[in-house]
């Protein structure tokens, strides 16, 4: 087997250990997030550790299988522990349905000392920044970019001598990064990537979907192909095939933006005065034909009290500039522009269209 797809696939049954083990964190769910996004081929290997998980759940122990020799020889053999579906068919009875609990302990520490045993060296920890309600935070990263962070957002960040790495969990981010062709930047946003060399430029998330926009210089916006079963993509245009499989990319220039997520894939280009890239860094909201959902998801990130939007208001869209700092005055505007009513209950805002 190729080392690379077995430490892969290794990192990948160490992680739905973890899960399987109480769950993940906040932190440690942007760090398994964050390897997810790296590789389209992580989300293979997950997918195939997710399946041998699903098949423990219907094993129970052999009586004539020894706990301890079973740990041992998986443990030293990382070959045996990656071929799993072969030591359980051989060494278990498959049940009808039930949870092994017993399995599940014994797959964990057998999976725990390969990984720990194949574990990189020069492994980083990221470093975490995040902002409250209405605050923008500036940031000065190790390498000598200097990232602006929205309100309400999460970021992460890894910077080593041959890499360059941002997660962005939630929120906005606007990056000024450093020249340096031997350590590219890449921003990971759920499953889409933004990588650049060199340049300013704006991403934000929205739930599923990312916005980048560039001010300058360029940078290439990537998400990988989400196949169903019999769909087919010819490589070509916009689609690219990888060693990880396909991948959808395209390049942005100053004062062009896109918008990418798992739904749509990476959409078309479009202009954008350079003015308006980042004006949230001055209080400033700007939209062009926005959904009200996309709108209402920003505000939030300001507004003290949680919003909630129905679903019959969500596809509304509105172009304007608005004052972040000044809720009230924008709740009124969008009252005043939309067929909507905006309703206080128990300290929670709802956004509902007008019947």
């Amino acid at each position: 087997m190729n080392a690379s797809v077995s430490k892969i696939r290794q990192e990948a049954h160490h992680w739905r250990a973890r899960i399987e083990d109480g769950g993940l964190e906040q932190n440690d769910r942007a760090a398994f997030e964050r390897w997810m996004a790296a590789d389209p081929s992580h989300g293979e290997a997950f997918a195939e550790a997710e399946i041998l998980w699903k098949t423990l759940e219907r094993v129970d122990l052999d009586p004539s299988l020894g706990f301890s020799i079973s740990v041992k020889a998986a443990a030293s053999d990382s070959r045996r522990g990656l071929r799993l579906f072969e030591i359980f068919r051989s060494r278990f009875n498959v049940m009808a349905g039930g949870l092994a609990a017993a399995a599940m302990t014994m797959a964990a520490l057998i999976l725990t000392p390969i990984i720990m045993r194949d574990a990189p060296d020069d492994v980083a920890l990221p470093v975490s920044y995040q902002t409250g309600v209405g605050e923008v935070s500036r940031i000065t990263l190790a390498d000598g970019a200097a990232v602006m962070l929205g309100a309400k957002s999460v970021l992460e960040v890894t910077i080593t001598d041959t890499r360059r790495d941002a997660l962005l969990v939630a929120g906005s981010a606007f990056f000024d990064v450093p020249h340096d062709p031997s350590r590219p930047f890449t921003v990971a946003v759920g499953a889409a990537q933004v990588r650049v060399t060199g340049t300013a430029f704006d991403v934000q998330r929205r739930g599923d979907t990312v916005h980048v926009a560039v001010e300058e210089g360029s940078v290439r916006v990537s998400h990988p192909l989400v196949l169903t079963d019999g769909d087919e993509a010819a490589p070509g245009g916009a689609w690219e095939r990888t060693g990880a499989g396909m991948i959808q990319a395209v390049t942005l220039a100053a004062g062009e933006a896109v918008a990418a997520s798992r739904a749509e894939g990476v959409g078309d280009k479009t202009d954008i005065a350079v003015h308006a890239i980042g004006a949230w860094r001055g209080g400033q909201l700007v939209y062009v034909r926005a959904r009200l959902a996309d709108i209402i998801e920003d505000i939030s990130r300001y507004a003290e009290d949680p919003i909630v939007i129905e679903e019959g208001a969500r596809d509304l869209r509105l172009s304007g500039t608005f004052d972040a700092n000044d809720i009230d005055g924008l709740f009124a505007t969008l009252e005043a522009a939309l067929p909507i009513d905006i309703v206080e209950r128990d300290g929670v805002l709802t956004v509902d269209k007008k019947e």
